[in-house]
């Protein structure tokens, strides 16, 4: 990678930034969780990468399930935050390193020495994603299986509307959202095709018009049932307010919680329908090596 592009997530997301890393009880409401179960199949003989690991929600995951699990990330700060999560929730077969991801081979592991890899919210921050993905295919066993999330230039969802309606109907291969996010890419389905080609790929998109709202809605619902503190209390405490702090959230009130249900549940019904077949601005790649 490029210097600057080796440093984007750690000089200007996680660095000086107090870290809060969900717990596995948290990270299993998310659809993310929800494919790793149903796609990768996880057993406690399966040894699992996790490439652009960030805070190492997802790995500590998938260390619940599996026998020994490696996060690696770019960005030092969320590496050493999610060492520090994994010893305070007494996650003990997984290790995370600081690591490059186009040079994974011999580092993390010898050629087909994993059983299953994970890679999300990754390839659109590269300017070579086709490196990303050839590290996958050869650190992944025969038959092994990968699960990559990214986003997608498909034209069925909200955000493609608001791109539309910023340009005036002409929205260009980055949109204001990719700006936001320090994206490389948005990728054409052909690209999609392109770079999984050395697999049996399956698409899954994500983010057509229900999950928009349902995220909208979980936000207002936690606004409204989040607890007030006493008058003269400070509303956080000084360790959590601290830019070098990692909180680690284990448990959430019951009202906060069946938000995030109903949230997931929606997010799940739209994706086993409408994104089997309709692109939108996310895709899962459910890949598998021949």
């Amino acid at each position: 990678m490029e210097p600057r592009e080796d440093q984007i997530w750690q000089d200007l997301v996680y660095k000086g930034k107090a870290a809060h890393v969900r717990g596995p009880k948290i990270v299993r409401w998310t659809t993310k969780s929800y494919f790793i179960n149903t796609f990768l199949r996880l057993d406690a003989g399966h040894r699992v990468l996790d490439i652009g690991c960030g805070l190492g929600e997802f790995t500590i995951l998938a260390a619940r399930r599996a026998r020994e699990v490696v996060g690696v990330d770019a960005a030092e700060t969320a590496v050493t935050a999610a060492r520090l999560a994994a010893s305070r929730l007494g996650v003990d077969n997984v290790e995370f390193a600081v690591g490059n991801a186009y040079e994974l081979v011999g580092v993390v592991g010898e050629p087909e020495s994993f059983d299953r890899v994970l890679c999300l919210d990754l390839i659109e921050h590269v300017s070579e994603p086709q490196k990303v993905m050839a590290q996958i295919h050869a650190l992944l066993r025969p038959g092994g299986r990968a699960l990559v999330y990214t986003n997608c230039y498909g034209r069925f969802s909200w955000v493609y509307l608001k791109e539309c309606w910023r340009t005036r109907g002409r929205p260009g291969r980055l949109w204001a959202s990719d700006a936001r996010d320090h994206h490389l890419h948005r990728f054409t389905l052909p690209e999609l095709r392109e770079l999984t080609a050395p697999f049996h790929t399956r698409l899954v998109f994500k983010n057509h018009f229900l999950i928009p709202f349902a995220s909208w809605l979980t936000r207002r619902l936690n606004m409204l049932l989040a607890p007030t503190p006493p008058a003269g209390e400070p509303a956080s405490s000084p360790e959590a307010s601290s830019k070098t702090a990692v909180t680690v959230q284990e448990t959430m009130r019951a009202p906060r919680r069946v938000a995030e249900v109903v949230k997931w549940a929606l997010s799940i019904a739209e994706m086993e329908t409408l994104g089997r077949f309709l692109p939108s601005a996310g895709a899962y790649l459910l890949l598998e090596k021949r």
